[in-house]
């Protein structure tokens, strides 16, 4: 048992990873998510504005 924790850019890549571990051979992976740490749409755009208007 276990589990491995890898960060991927995208699910395919992410499948791709999995489908290399000793286990994928003779039983099932599952491959999801933990959380998204990208910003959201535009949050950064408004950050960096704030940061302009500090300086």
């Amino acid at each position: 048992g276990g589990y491995f924790l890898i960060d991927a850019p995208d699910l395919d890549s992410a499948i791709s990873w999995a489908a290399r571990c000793p286990g994928a051979q003779y039983g099932a992976i599952e491959v999801r998510p933990i959380w998204d740490m990208s910003p959201a749409q535009g949050q950064e755009l408004r950050y960096e504005g704030e940061a302009a208007e500090a300086r």
